[in-house]
């Protein structure tokens, strides 16, 4: 019920109490004239009086006055009118002769009856999410076959919640409980189950919010600092993937939590870096983000992030633990993303390593309670060890994605080597991390939150480090090929493993936003592996690496169909690229080329197509549409796929 309905209600109910014994003792006592009483506070002998009398035993009456005060006050409820009886008619003209100030009153008898007999329609007990709507007989008369026999009675049938207050056959008269819809609102408690879903996925995975702190703030707790109505946008809209009823408002949703996080930029929080990350760290769709976008959102935030000293180590500064933390949290998830979207578009880092000195985060820096699960735990242990995977992106990318690596006239000798050393760091982390997060093909439990996004990633770097290895290496280098290529093919029979493990329920665990590249690379570099075995003489290995990709692609497949997995969706698309343009140079992919695109309604045509009417054909090139693959095509060059302009 509405406040204001509560108030009206319990004011209503008070004045009753008072004014009854009163008319008793006071017969000839007179009323107020009406026009110095509120219509916020009725009286609720008036209110019930307008009701509907159709029982012939009843001795109720009323007045004109009382009858249009009635009417006007329901107006909006469609409270309707039926027959008095003979003694309210002399009542109402004997109301209508007297003077203002004089008026005849209703015997207190009559008013103590008919609040015990016919309860209000308009101060009835409910809830906001339900009010009466007058219904016309007619229209009635569609919903049930026989309505109640005694007037004034309310029965539920068959699910429908309705009064009847009136049973005279000529006008029967209905009242149905429907949907408030309060002000709008098409799913109620939607904030409620936002921060719900995000404290559940998101929040354990990548920590940025302390949500103690959050709700202390909506409540208006002192100390706890103004309500973050920004970021409580962006929390409603980072959830859209976990609540079906605002899926078809994610435009507008996020259209209102970016406007927000403009306005936040103008004077910039810890909740303005808040924001920026859950839109960063949002899971996409199958058609998934605009990477050109979020490089863009990445460099603002970095800049807003210096002006807080962020990427100055707090530790030992003079603030309450839980912002030093949060402070340290912030800036690790700040990096994630900057190192990670840097090696996957081969576009520069914003960050270099001799530019900040934030210390990585610890367990003593996890937001838990006492209280805490152990799977809590384990998803901060999950967000330290992406800290530390990306401790080895930001090697890998000094060392061969630097301008002076890709633009110079480096040694393959050298660049092997630089490459090898980063295997051998990723291979060391895996011996340091807790047993959970290494667990990459249990089958007995479903994981915490966060743990198989970081797995994925692990794989997915390792994908990545093997690809650069391959092209890296001579022609003439025959027998390290033969081993680096063997090396790399089981790498990728590890990820086609993990990948098999997944169940229903970890789709709605918290994944990477590019987690849907993992997946694409590993067939990209299976692909790589059957065309440079070919050229090596190597048939067998060819042959392994393109029934390896082939029965990988009919997996997923199988797995888009029977569960729509965003994550499996994006990468899919990825992957009708590459063998579009495979199945030129590796045949016998073109019968999964074909099952892909039917899949994916992907029109079939063997004619080459630029690149822009190729991602066009895709979808992804809709102003609308949030890219998945990106505006950076030279992942495509190697391909064979060329630009119309």
């Amino acid at each position: 019920m509405p406040p204001t309905a509560r108030k009206r209600k319990a004011n209503a109910v008070a004045s009753a109490k008072k004014s009854i014994p009163a008319v008793e003792s006071a017969p000839s006592r007179t009323l107020p004239d009406l026009q110095t009483t509120s219509l916020d506070d009725p009286i609720p002998s008036f209110r019930t009086l307008g009701e509907v009398i159709s029982a012939p035993q009843a001795s109720n009456a009323t007045t004109p006055n009382h009858q249009g005060h009635s009417a006007q006050s329901s107006a909006g409820n469609g409270t309707s009118y039926g027959h008095f009886r003979s003694e309210g008619t002399r009542l109402v003209k004997n109301y209508s002769s007297c003077p203002s100030g004089s008026r005849s009153i209703v015997p207190g008898h009559q008013l103590q009856s008919d609040l015990s007999q016919h309860p209000s329609l308009d101060l009835e007990e409910s809830n906001d999410d339900q009010e009466y709507h007058f219904l016309g007989s007619d229209a009635f008369s569609a919903l049930i076959l026989k309505a109640t026999g005694s007037a004034t009675t309310s029965q539920p049938s068959g699910g429908l919640s309705f009064r009847q207050v009136s049973s005279d056959p000529k006008y029967p008269v209905y009242f149905v409980k429907h949907p408030s819809l309060m002000y709008g609102r098409g799913c109620p408690d939607v904030s409620l189950k936002a921060a719900s879903v995000v404290q559940r996925y998101t929040f354990p995975a990548i920590p940025i919010i302390n949500f103690k702190r959050l709700e202390n703030s909506c409540m208006g707790l002192q100390g706890s600092g103004p309500v973050p109505y920004a970021l409580l946008s962006g929390i409603i809209a980072h959830s859209i993937h976990y609540i079906p009823e605002i899926i078809s408002l994610r435009k507008y949703l996020w259209q209102e939590a970016l406007m927000a996080l403009d306005d936040e930029y103008r004077q910039p929080r810890l909740s303005a870096l808040q924001l920026a990350l859950l839109q960063m760290y949002s899971r996409p769709q199958e058609v998934g983000e605009n990477s050109g976008q979020i490089t863009i959102a990445v460099g603002r935030a970095i800049g807003a992030a210096h002006l807080l000293g962020l990427h100055i180590d707090p530790t030992n500064w003079s603030l309450p633990h839980w912002e030093t933390s949060l402070r340290k949290r912030i800036w690790w998830a700040l990096l994630i993303q900057d190192k990670w979207r840097a090696l996957l578009y081969g576009r520069p880092s914003y960050l270099h390593h001799k530019a900040h000195c934030v210390s990585l985060p610890t367990l003593e820096d996890c937001d838990a309670e006492e209280h805490a699960s152990a799977s809590d735990w384990t998803s901060m242990e999950t967000f330290i060890a992406t800290c530390r995977l990306t401790l080895v992106i930001d090697d890998l990318l000094e060392s061969s994605h630097s301008m002076g690596s890709v633009g110079g006239r480096e040694l393959s000798i050298t660049r092997i080597a630089r490459l090898e050393a980063v295997i051998k760091h990723l291979d060391d982390l895996k011996f340091t991390l807790p047993e959970d997060l290494v667990q990459f093909s249990g089958r007995d439990t479903i994981l915490p939150t966060g743990v198989r996004s970081f797995q994925l990633s692990y794989l997915g770097l390792g994908v990545i480090i093997r690809r650069l290895l391959i092209d890296s290496l001579p022609e003439n280098a025959q027998w390290q090929a033969v081993a680096a290529l063997s090396e790399a093919y089981h790498w990728c029979q590890d990820m086609i493993n993990f990948v098999s493990v997944l169940v229903q329920a970890d789709q709605n665990l918290y994944w990477a936003p590019f987690s849907a590249h993992h997946i694409s690379n590993t067939v990209n570099l299976l692909l790589r592996i059957a065309m440079k075995s070919r050229c090596g003489s190597n048939e067998s290995m060819a042959s392994q690496a393109i029934a390896a990709a082939n029965s990988f692609v009919t997996a997923l497949i199988s797995l888009y169909q029977a569960t729509s997995w965003d994550t499996i969706g994006g990468a899919l698309r990825r992957i009708s690229s590459l063998l579009l343009f495979a199945q030129h140079e590796l045949i016998e992919v073109r019968m999964t080329y074909e099952q892909l695109a039917t899949a994916l309604h992907i029109p079939l045509s063997d004619d080459m197509v630029s690149a822009d009417d190729f991602l066009t054909s895709l979808g992804l090139m809709s102003n609308d549409a949030l890219f998945q693959i990106g505006t950076d095509q030279a992942w495509l060059a190697s391909l064979g796929l060329w630009n119309s302009e």
